[in-house]
């Protein structure tokens, strides 16, 4: 969503005795509206939701202003849009399609979370210890102990919504982990 910068109004041609014209007057131009339905497809079953609930998230309660939903949320439509860093957040933070995608109003003066918030929620990140040499610092281990935790509850609840959203219970299911395109047999 942007908005142009240009200004003045430009006649094309006559229809008749109708003008055409061009101004830029238009407010701002969302260039991604296609994400509207797949919010709506998320918000039904609440994939995002569960998603972000079962995440475990290391930051303190007391200091939160984003919630976890939020977070993960603005990072999967910001891939969605071709957005895939973290960092692409603080550009992102103030977009009205991103605040509408979050459940915000376009017109909130709340921002969204920043490049760095996104950041260290993705990445359990901490600055304990950033003083002392790397083999020193536990800290590591606890971040990568998170992501581990984080990676281990996607893949259960991918599981679990994949099982809930089917019609009939399944009988099998084939996980195909070879990464050519050819058919299962």
């Amino acid at each position: 969503m942007s908005n142009t910068g240009c200004t003045g109004q430009t006649e094309l041609f006559k229809v008749n005795r109708q003008v055409v014209t061009v101004d830029f007057e238009g407010g701002e131009v969302v260039t991604d509206a296609g994400l509207l339905p797949v919010r709506q497809l998320d918000q039904q079953p609440g994939i995002l939701a569960e998603a972000a609930r079962r995440l475990p998230d290391p930051r303190s309660p007391l200091l939160v202003t984003h919630t976890a939903e939020d977070i993960l949320s603005q990072m999967v439509y910001q891939i969605l849009v071709g957005y895939p860093d973290g960092n692409d957040g603080l550009l992102l933070r103030d977009d009205s399609l991103m605040k509408t995608l979050i459940g915000r109003s376009p017109d909130s003066p709340q921002s969204l979370a920043s490049g760095s918030t996104v950041n260290r929620f993705l990445h359990a990140f901490t600055r304990r210890e950033a003083e002392q040499p790397l083999e020193d610092r536990t800290v590591l281990f606890e971040c990568r102990e998170a992501q581990i935790a984080r990676v281990r509850q996607l893949n259960e609840f991918l599981v679990d919504a994949f099982v809930r959203t089917r019609r009939k219970q399944l009988a099998h299911v084939i996980i195909d982990l070879d990464p050519t395109d050819y058919r299962t047999q």
